[in-house]
């Protein structure tokens, strides 16, 4: 088997990912990566950094809290 990593968006999925058999690791990402920028290239410190700006713009947390 190839390493296999499955990345979601949040934890919603992640029992319903397992129950349906798919193999791999489940990462979910908490983000809400189909709203705002998610640049190419980029290291993840970096990409957090900017998904984290983004957020606390939109005022969808405490900055403490999100980062």
């Amino acid at each position: 088997m190839q390493n296999i990593l499955n990345i979601i968006n949040g934890d919603c999925a992640v029992e319903i990912i397992k129950k349906a058999g798919i193999l791999g690791k489940i990462l979910p990402r908490k983000d809400v990566l189909h709203d705002g920028s998610v640049p190419k290239g980029m290291a993840l410190e970096e990409l957090s950094e900017i998904r984290a700006e983004f957020i606390i713009s939109r005022g969808w947390g405490k900055p403490e809290d999100i980062k």
